[in-house]
């Protein structure tokens, strides 16, 4: 277990020195494939500009950090990944002792800039925001999205979605405006990948929604909303409707048909029999809405030697239901998928299960830490979400016999990837598909903003 004691005063929880929060019950992050921290001379001014520059590039950073005209920045990820991104970057690499040192200290707060009798302030900002005309010493983590101050001078507490959880969590009866806040969050945990506390969010404020949906009654248009959604989405008759609309989608009302894509052709499927095979899950509604996309993962994996079968129970994975506070009704889908997909993987039918969608990948991960307490299924929701696997990570070790069988082209292809949020942040494959792509060929077009 990961045990945080935040002891310094937060802009927005107006926690000081002599108070701390207590996060038992979070686990410790993965271990990424390789590691390196490199450090550049530059003032603060440069320093933002560098981080949201960095940001628009498809590279595997996981930390940055700058503190007396230093920048210092963490590449996790594949090793080829974080070459690549070191020969953009520059600098000088530091020592693995050295960096594990300069990151420990910032994380623990226990780094010199956290010492000393001024009060420490804590600000979240765009990380676009210029540099703060505060008085003070100053450090900048999250790319330029957390600021830290040093100063004597007053601030006044803002609100944040922690302090608001910790609130409820020691008894304070929950508002609509506490739901508003949570509601508006988008749970795209791009703070917890580099939060110096390492809280993760993501189950943080599934739990303050659980609370908070128990002690706020929401009004009957919103109930309906949210009702339709979950029982809508993840219902058995939601392809026979879709099929329905796109009949008739001439006729629609053209807000509702903009709403209504048009019917696609999967595509063929390969029949090739492998030595290698692997439990793909279809998910509920990408299959209907985008059935293009399980037949593309099965002949590219087709290509790569690897046979794709379908996992039975095309069922939710249970995330639609998990975020929007129903969590017994995700558990029961989660227990049923671990009854449908286990035994192939078990049995050594299968060796992986396989998704294609990465916020289903990041709900299926939770599956151990969800069941956790069910003498039942704790074991194999455990074992289940070790071997959940994204399609990037499984390719990553076919690229060789991929590049083989590529048709010789002139120009580099360009292509546009935006990687979501749960791949990012949730799965901790930034910097994975990227890598594959630019080693197929492809010229990757950047953002401006990744998240």
């Amino acid at each position: 277990m990961h045990r945080t004691d935040v002891r310094q005063r937060c802009l927005f929880c107006d926690t000081g020195n002599n108070r701390g929060f207590d996060f038992q019950y979070f686990d410790a992050l993965p271990v990424p494939v390789q590691e390196l921290t490199l450090q550049l001379e530059m003032d603060e001014p440069g320093a933002l500009a560098r981080m949201n520059a960095w940001a628009a590039q498809p590279m595997p950073i996981s930390a940055t950090c700058w503190y007396g005209g230093r920048q210092a920045v963490r590449l996790s990820g594949s090793g080829a990944a974080v070459r690549a991104a070191r020969e953009r970057i520059g600098g000088e690499a530091l020592e693995a002792e050295a960096a594990a040192q300069l990151w420990s200290g910032v994380r623990e707060q226990t780094a010199p800039f956290f010492q000393g009798p001024a009060p420490l302030w804590r600000f979240s900002v765009p990380s676009t925001a210029p540099a703060l005309k505060a008085a003070g010493e100053r450090l900048i983590e999250w790319g330029g999205a957390l600021r830290w101050l040093r100063s004597s001078e007053p601030a006044a507490a803002l609100r944040e979605r922690v302090y608001l959880i910790k609130q409820v969590l020691e008894g304070k009866i929950a508002t609509e405006r506490t739901q508003l806040h949570l509601d508006r969050c988008l749970t795209c945990r791009n703070c917890e990948t580099t939060c110096p506390s390492g809280v993760q969010f993501g189950r943080l404020v599934d739990i303050g929604r659980h609370l908070v949906e128990q002690q706020v009654a929401r009004r009957p248009a919103d109930r309906t909303l949210r009702a339709t959604l979950r029982e809508g989405l993840t219902g058995s008759w939601f392809a026979p409707t879709l099929k329905l609309g796109q009949a008739f989608r001439n006729w629609l009302p053209q807000p509702i048909r903009n709403s209504v894509p048009q019917p696609l052709d999967a595509g063929a499927w390969p029949t090739r029999r492998r030595d290698r095979r692997v439990l793909l899950m279809t998910g509920c509604v990408q299959p209907a809405l985008r059935p293009t996309i399980d037949s593309a993962t099965a002949r590219v994996f087709d290509a790569a030697g690897i046979e794709i079968r379908v996992a039975p129970a095309r069922a939710c994975c249970g995330a639609i239901r998990h975020h929007l506070a129903d969590a017994q009704g995700a558990l029961r889908e989660a227990r049923a998928n671990i009854d449908a997909w286990w035994p192939a993987i078990e049995s050594g039918e299968c060796e992986a299960l396989v998704v294609n969608a990465s916020g289903c990948a990041a709900m299926v991960l939770e599956y151990g830490y969800l069941l956790r307490g069910d003498p039942l299924y704790a074991e194999r929701a455990r074992k289940l979400s070790e071997r959940t696997r994204d399609v990037s990570q499984v390719l990553a070790g076919c690229a060789t016999e991929l590049r083989e069988q590529l048709k010789p082209a002139g120009a580099a292809q360009r292509v546009a990837f935006h990687p979501p949020c749960t791949l990012q942040n949730a799965l901790k494959l930034a910097g994975a598909t990227e890598q594959l792509l630019t080693s197929f060929g492809a010229s990757l077009v950047p953002f401006e903003e990744t998240h």
